[in-house]
């Protein structure tokens, strides 16, 4: 397993690429890759690091990486996408 916080795997079978963040308690998605019958009805409340509260759908869909394989709870990006690169 590589010591990067930045590897590549699949969500929904689709490739993608993931930031692993050790001291995050959520798992954050961008809301293209979640299929309409995976959202839960759950709204999700995102602090994010700059301190903005953002209320987020929750889904369950199904990933792939180094790090994890399997099922998962998600919250679903509503906001705009920033590069990791």
């Amino acid at each position: 397993m590589s010591k990067s916080p930045v590897g590549y795997g699949t969500a929904n079978g689709v490739s993608v690429e993931c930031l692993r963040d050790t001291g995050s308690t959520i798992c954050i998605v961008r809301s293209h890759l979640v299929r309409p019958e995976q959202y839960t009805g759950k709204q999700i409340t995102c602090i994010l690091v700059d301190r903005c509260v953002k209320k987020c759908p929750q889904a369950v869909i199904d990933i792939q990486t180094e790090w994890y394989s399997g099922k998962i709870p998600v919250v679903c990006s509503v906001w705009r996408h920033v590069s990791m690169t």
